[in-house]
């Protein structure tokens, strides 16, 4: 992984598109694959006690099984996910910091989408993947008149 710096820095004259995908921030690292940014949404729609499997985050998510063998590990690397002892299921991980960034950066999307002050570009998001549905939580709307 790389700081923004380090591509801006780049005098080789290689194209920047092609520099950042040898070289990736974390946030395109993370959000490279599709089926990856499918899962984590139905993720975070998913109460934080609830347990589910595999199978069940698969249909949840529209992703093909074959998604969640490949790519299930980042989420359990980046503490999205954790185990439940002695199961073979899984539960969202409320206190891990990706987690709680995802929460916070959805919450904060979607309180400046409900004022109604969308762009162009949230529009095109909403008629690619459909409106937002989440209503903010207390803990993270409390923050939001910063953000604002």
């Amino acid at each position: 992984m790389r700081g923004s710096e380090e591509v801006a820095g780049e005098t080789t004259g290689e194209d920047m598109k092609e520099a950042r995908r040898r070289n990736p921030s974390g946030w395109m690292e993370f959000t490279r694959n599709p089926s990856v940014t499918y899962m984590i949404d139905a993720l975070i729609e998913t109460p934080p006690d609830r347990e589910f499997s595999k199978s069940e985050l698969q249909r949840r998510s529209g992703v093909s099984r074959e998604s969640i063998r490949k790519h299930f590990e980042v989420l359990s690397d980046l503490e999205i996910v954790e185990e439940v002892p002695r199961t073979d299921r899984f539960r969202l991980n409320i206190e891990g910091v990706v987690t709680q960034e995802l929460l916070e950066l959805n919450s904060a999307v979607n309180h400046v989408r409900s004022r109604g002050e969308t762009r162009p570009a949230i529009e095109r998001i909403d008629i690619i993947y459909g409106p937002g549905e989440k209503e903010l939580s207390d803990s993270i709307a409390e923050k939001l008149p910063v953000l604002g």
